[in-house]
């Protein structure tokens, strides 16, 4: 017989989450001995000193579950950002957070509006949830449009996404903007501020809205360590808002999904000093944008741990082009536009070195 399980029509829609291609992958298919990975905003550096021996002894515990309310994570998460350990709300990663979010808020006769190009996953678990999404273009300057957000939402418009600084353009909206934006919507619409890229943002008019989150119902603000606390790995990353607005989202939330070893890694990492890792990151992309403005090449300013450009060529075409040359990068199938994330100095280079030999032949 052909019959088999179905699942849900509107799943079949998904075009699936498609990760950066891992090294070894591309070395394979070219017969390369050596391959950059600059497609997926890792960290460079890894993770702090001390991490990689609290995760292993916690790894000697792995025949007990974890502590399900990560108690002292949320403590001293609280410390760091100056509120309540109530405000705190930690999952296998902000994009497990986003899917709780989803799932909560989501179904039938509703709606969520986010930008694009943007973060992915915003428009995946919308379909996952049921919800029925609404993109928005960026501006001129590749921007998250917040007026045309706002004019975009609908009656049965219950969620709003907006990513600060936006992946894949490294773009930002100001503290001021985002404040009118929190302003501007209905207090049964819930504004979902991922802030995955925040701790590389330089930029003066550059703020969080985590203290906006713990007294607005209406507010999450996401974080992760999977950025420049380099443990993508491990999976951790939590939200930030009112105590209530909360304890409704975790209930999408399966138990015991925060390990007991990402819960060690990421309290390892919270007491060193992030600045020293901005601040590489920051030469970096000057280092980047420069090499990209000397070869004529247009790109979008930015305040993340990637550069968005114009490559010139069509997106797939740049990216086969670049793996040959053992360069890994990320095509959104967005014209000829390309996210390059900031690596070392020497794969900084090259890639600047794989791009001009492209360019160039």
């Amino acid at each position: 017989t052909d019959e088999r399980p179905q699942i849900r029509p509107r799943l079949l829609e998904i075009d699936r989450y498609r990760p950066g291609t891992p090294a070894e992958v591309i070395a394979a298919q070219y017969g390369l001995d050596e391959v950059i990975k600059l497609a997926s905003n890792e960290n460079p550096d890894g993770p702090f000193p001390g991490v990689v021996e609290a995760v292993a002894e916690a790894v000697e515990r792995s025949n007990r579950y974890p502590d399900n309310s990560a108690a002292r994570l949320k403590e001293e998460l609280a410390k760091r950002h100056g509120i309540l350990p109530e405000n705190i709300f930690p999952g296998a990663g902000s994009s497990a957070v986003l899917q709780c979010i989803a799932l909560a808020m989501g179904g039938a006769g509703t709606s969520a509006v986010y930008p694009w190009p943007s973060f992915v996953l915003y428009e995946i678990l919308s379909k996952i949830a049921g919800t029925e999404g609404v993109r928005v273009q960026l501006d001129n300057d590749h921007r998250v449009d917040l007026d045309v957000m706002v004019g975009a939402m609908r009656h049965d418009t219950n969620l709003v996404y907006v990513c600060n600084p936006n992946n894949p353009t490294g773009t930002y909206r100001s503290r001021d903007d985002m404040l009118a934006l929190v302003d501007a919507v209905a207090p049964s619409v819930l504004v979902v501020v991922d802030e995955a890229y925040a701790e590389y943002a330089i930029a003066p008019d550059f703020g969080s809205l985590a203290n906006v989150a713990v007294h607005r119902p209406n507010v999450l603000v996401l974080r992760t360590f999977s950025k420049i606390y380099g443990l993508a790995a491990l999976r951790i990353g939590y939200a930030i808002g009112d105590p209530e607005t909360l304890a409704d989202v975790s209930r999408a939330q399966t138990p015991f999904t925060v390990t007991t070893a990402a819960q060690a890694g990421a309290l390892a990492s919270l007491p060193h000093d992030l600045a020293g890792r901005r601040e590489t990151n920051r030469t970096g992309v000057d280092s980047i944008e420069r090499s990209l403005s000397r070869l004529g090449v247009t790109f979008a300013p930015s305040q993340a741990n990637f550069v968005w450009f114009d490559s010139g060529i069509e997106g797939e075409e740049m990216y086969r082009l670049l793996a040959r040359r053992g360069v890994v990068v990320r095509n959104y199938g967005i014209g000829s536009w390309i996210r390059v994330t900031i690596g070392s100095a020497a794969e900084n280079q090259a890639f600047i070195v794989a791009l001009e030999d492209v360019l160039g032949s």
